[in-house]
């Protein structure tokens, strides 16, 4: 056999080997995309996983925290259901109960109180929309017009939030007031004429 008869019959031989070697080095590229992508996979399911347990969680957390969001203050309010109980049942002596009913009264505001309630400060400040309700207009020697002169409701807030309005009535300038009751018994003369 010459040389160029073993060389072309190496040649095809050669060339199976190169096509071998490449189908291998193709094989285990794809195997090892094919770990990546699992890999990739598995991470992603656990996160997942992880993501809704932790959304889970948090809304059992919000469920309990809602449920119980009232505890301490209701705790701290036993107290006072107790002084309110006493007094309910103390017998004869008006003043006994009165002063059990103003031990409870205080000490249900102390613990409101502790837990941010504000009282409303109404007597002789100007009018506010926002914190007072006016039910009414009455004239006043000592106040300017416009002020509260008589609380008939305590307001109360939480932090900046009114929870009730003070119910009050605001102080009329005297000759708005003198006008209101000219007014006033103008219209009852007019309803006795028949």
């Amino acid at each position: 056999m010459s040389k160029s008869s073993k060389k072309n019959q190496d040649a095809p031989q050669d060339e199976q080997a190169a096509e071998i070697s490449e189908a291998t080095e193709a094989t285990e590229v794809q195997q090892e995309v094919e770990e990546v992508v699992e890999d990739f996979k598995d991470k992603y399911l656990r996160t997942l996983a992880e993501f809704e347990n932790m959304r889970k969680r948090g809304e059992r957390e919000r469920i309990s925290a809602r449920k119980y969001a009232l505890e301490g203050l209701m705790r701290d309010l036993l107290p006072v259901l107790d002084s309110l109980e006493f007094a309910a049942s103390a017998q004869g002596d008006a003043d006994a109960i009165r002063e059990g009913i103003e031990i409870a009264l205080a000490g249900a505001l102390r613990v409101l109180q502790s837990h941010g309630l504000e009282t409303i400060v109404s007597h002789g400040e100007v009018f506010d929309p926002r914190v007072h309700e006016a039910i009414g207009m009455v004239p006043h020697d000592e106040l300017e017009a416009g002020r509260v002169a008589v609380e008939h409701r305590k307001g109360y807030q939480l932090a900046d939030r009114v929870l009730r309005p003070s119910q009050v009535h605001i102080v009329i300038a005297p000759e708005a007031a003198d006008s209101a009751q000219n007014d006033a018994n103008s219209t009852d003369s007019d309803r006795e004429e028949p």
